[in-house]
């Protein structure tokens, strides 16, 4: 289960950011949460696969459309963003050597609650239309993405 642990403030020296760093740490998320989702994939019963698969076919999706964002001239103006006054610090819970399908799900929910949150984060900050889309869909697919999960793990509940 999601668990916010706590709220502290952000340190000083990253109230400011700029926009290509912020997309660059988003893709980089991306490309780390397809592996992860490629390797538990394979550990699972059909419809968990399925959805882990598709996971990480989002990721490699969503990873191409942050490089594409980054590679726009009108983020050589390097846009800077202000970093929120208080963070939620999110722990994604740990996965024991031979995780069950449960604790992947809860898993894979807290890691997709993650990127939705960074996604948000971003949206509230931009005000450019195109980009601010872009940001929007990708935000939006993790949501969905979340939801997916929650309700995958909660049929598997009901089944035992």
């Amino acid at each position: 289960m999601l668990e916010i642990v706590k709220s502290e403030p952000y340190p000083s020296d990253t109230e400011i950011r700029p926009l290509r760093h912020v997309l660059r740490e988003a893709m980089i998320l991306e490309q780390a949460s397809t592996d992860q989702y490629t390797r538990l994939s394979r550990s699972m019963e059909a419809d968990a696969r399925n959805l882990l698969e598709a996971l990480a076919a989002d990721g490699i999706e969503h990873a191409k459309a942050l490089k594409s964002m980054l590679a726009r001239a009108d983020l050589a103006s390097e846009l800077n963003l202000p970093a929120p006054v208080r963070r939620r610090i999110v722990c994604l819970p740990v996965l024991p050597s031979e995780p069950e399908e449960e604790d992947i799900l809860d898993y894979v929910e807290a890691r997709e609650h993650l990127s939705f949150d960074m996604y948000d984060r971003i949206v509230i900050l931009l005000d450019r239309g195109d980009l601010r889309s872009r940001v929007v869909r990708l935000r939006e697919r993790k949501r969905q993405r979340e939801d997916e999960a929650r309700r995958c793990g909660t049929s598997l509940l009901l089944i035992f």
